[in-house]
């Protein structure tokens, strides 16, 4: 699992749309939605509900969201020691 991965998460939780979150990050949707497809395919686990008014997260997306923001948090506060 990749720090950009988790960035890529917690962007797309906090847009609620795929598109929003891809415009966001500066990366195109398609890319976007295969890394959100990777990141559940190794956690095992749904993260996100699909409709076509936007996504939502699942329980385990919501259990996983701050733990998430954390690490990327970390990860910051590392870099700039």
């Amino acid at each position: 699992m990749k720090i950009r991965t988790l960035e890529y998460f917690v962007t797309l939780a906090e847009s609620k749309s795929i598109n929003e979150a891809a415009q966001k990050l500066y990366i195109a949707q398609p890319s976007l939605t295969k890394a959100l497809h990777l990141l559940e395919e190794e956690l095992n686990v749904q993260l996100f509900y699909r409709f076509s008014s936007g996504i939502f997260l699942t329980e385990a997306g919501k259990k996983i969201l701050p733990e998430a923001r954390q690490v990327v948090a970390y990860y910051y506060g590392w870099k700039s020691m």
